[in-house]
């Protein structure tokens, strides 16, 4: 059995689940969820920007571990199982091993803890993951925004801007940083010399946050569709993103999610290089090698 931990944002959970689906398929075992992280958001004391599990909306198929599956599969060597976990902690965040070491190399039974941000963990089932990762759901108003972007293919992109912790956090802004306007400017020069015309469809975090990019990214235009002025859930507006012909995307893994998930062939998806404010560390793996990076 595989027993993935699932944390964080929308993106973050993504990335967790597909390496935890991937995992089982390749040993050909059951793959189940631990949710107790979702428990620590609610400690009032805790820093972590306040998460909720939001994987259900997909069409993921996926079971909950109890409690005793947890404690079998996380801690199966007694004594020493917690200097393991801790061990393996250490070495999957400085990226000197893949999944978690194990005294039985030959086990089906693995506890994923991370985030595992790169598609090396699940490339290899990339198709079965494109499934899981549609909407349960699709809303009239969803349905009639994909073929208003649809109308728009040639010259669609998706331009993430993402404020909202990166800014407000100062653990995020920390560890995360806030991409400047001149990358965008940049990228905006790049991909309209590569393809012409462009009509930007912008998704932020708040919708406050159209008053800011408006005053401070002109270039984008003023036939600009800018997202948060429609009721869209936040899986939905990462659909969205994905019918876009081509993407931008920020140092947020929701938008990479976004772009992973755009089937267009011929796209062009734009990256900044750094991911991370103080270096990419567990995250240099994380941009695609056909993305560009910039």
């Amino acid at each position: 059995m595989i027993i993935t931990n699932i944390k964080g944002g929308l993106g973050n959970q993504m990335f967790q689940y597909a390496t935890g689906l991937a995992l089982s398929k390749q040993k050909n075992t059951e793959h189940k969820l631990d949710l107790s992280h979702f428990d620590l958001y609610k400690d009032p004391n805790n820093k972590e920007t306040k998460r909720r599990f939001e994987l259900d909306i997909f069409n993921t198929h996926f079971s909950i571990a109890t409690e005793e599956e947890i404690e079998k599969v996380k801690y199966p060597y007694g004594l020493i199982s917690k200097p393991i976990a801790l061990a393996n902690f250490y070495l999957q965040v400085f990226d000197f091993i893949k999944y978690p070491i194990t005294l039985n190399p030959n086990t089906k039974d693995i506890y994923l803890e991370g985030h595992y941000p790169s598609e090396d963990f699940f490339k290899d089932y990339e198709e079965d993951i494109k499934k899981e990762f549609t909407l349960k759901t699709e809303t009239k108003e969803f349905k009639d925004f994909c073929s208003i972007i649809a109308k728009d293919r040639r010259r669609s992109v998706s331009v993430h801007i993402r404020r909202g912790d990166y800014v407000t956090n100062a653990n995020a802004n920390k560890h995360h940083g806030v991409l400047d306007v001149d990358y965008y400017e940049r990228v905006w020069d790049i991909l309209r010399q590569q393809v012409g015309e462009l009509k930007p469809y912008v998704f932020t975090e708040f919708k406050e946050d159209i008053d800011w990019v408006k005053e401070n990214m002109p270039f984008l235009g003023k036939d600009a569709i800018y997202m948060k002025d429609y009721e869209f859930t936040g899986p939905e507006s990462m659909m969205l993103m994905s019918k876009c012909r081509n993407n931008i995307v920020a140092n947020s893994s929701f938008s990479w999610w976004g772009a992973w998930l755009n089937s267009n062939k011929d796209k062009i998806v734009i990256a900044p290089k750094s991911w991370l404010k103080n270096g990419d560390g567990r995250n240099k793996r994380i941009v695609p090698e056909s993305w560009i990076r910039v």
